[in-house]
């Protein structure tokens, strides 16, 4: 992940099950703990993407069993993770005992998300950074706490490399539905961003109670939840419920407030 943060939540309720871990490969490991890599119990990944390649190779040829899990948004896919690791380890027990714990713990960020979202058409969109991966993550987490959601712009250039990726989503019953626009096929340039952010004005005001999830440069008029900006804090597991929900109450309390139109010059002309 591209958050230290999301890491310290994952190591958090990894070691609240009993379990150790080896290394975080590409994530600041050392060659010690690559060379001893094939002599671990089980290999997880915490992304559809990254991970999962490395994670069939090796139980190819090592018989290391893999976890296929997803990222750890919202409650339900913090649970299939959780199971994910701990089944495979014969520690079923110590999980369910941790879910209980943790989900009783974060039931009021739990209500105040269905409110946030029930209903509503939660418009999300990360198509440059933190990655379209994410973006269906989210996507599949509004859509567990009540909202419709729709996708907006994942770059076809990546569409062959995540087909793996994508069978694994229509496989665990997710298909949300993704809009890709005219803006996103000249990725990267100056008027590629303004005709994008047009693009999505656009979109959000064909949807009657929408709610944005995404880059803080854009400027549609709804609630708008920032979920692109690393603030020091985890989006995944129950710490992530937590931060999550203080920033759709944020979103909720500031949408009625100006923004600056000055900055929106500077950024889209």
């Amino acid at each position: 992940t591209e958050w230290a943060e999301d890491l310290d939540e994952i190591r958090r309720l990894v070691d609240a099950i009993g379990v150790k871990i080896n290394a975080i490969i590409a994530g600041g490991c050392t060659l010690e703990q690559i060379r001893r890599a094939r002599e671990v119990e089980l290999n997880a990944s915490w992304c559809y993407d990254w991970g999962q390649k490395i994670g069939q190779l090796m139980e190819e040829r090592y018989g290391i069993p893999y976890s296929r899990t997803g990222q750890p948004y919202g409650l339900r896919a913090t649970e299939e993770w959780i199971m994910g690791v701990a089944g495979p380890l014969g520690l079923e027990r110590q999980a369910e005992e941790l879910i209980r714990k943790e989900t009783g713990q974060v039931m009021d960020e739990v209500q105040y998300l269905r409110r946030f979202f029930g209903g509503k058409t939660a418009i999300v969109e990360v198509t440059e950074y933190p990655g379209p991966i994410r973006a269906l993550s989210l996507a599949s987490m509004a859509e567990e706490f009540g909202a419709h959601p729709v996708v907006v712009n994942i770059h076809p250039y990546t569409i062959k490399e995540r087909m793996p990726s994508i069978k694994f989503l229509l496989e665990q019953g997710q298909n949300p539905e993704v809009i890709l626009t005219k803006g996103l096929f000249s990725l990267g340039t100056f008027r590629s961003s303004h005709e994008t952010e047009e693009e999505l004005k656009s979109i959000v005001a064909e949807y009657d109670d929408a709610v944005y999830l995404g880059n803080p440069r854009r400027y549609p008029d709804v609630p708008m939840v920032n979920l692109t900006t690393s603030t020091g804090y985890p989006h995944y597991g129950y710490q992530g419920i937590r931060n999550i929900a203080a920033l759709a109450e944020s979103a909720m309390r500031n949408s009625t407030r100006p923004r600056s139109r000055l900055f929106q010059q500077v950024l889209y002309g």
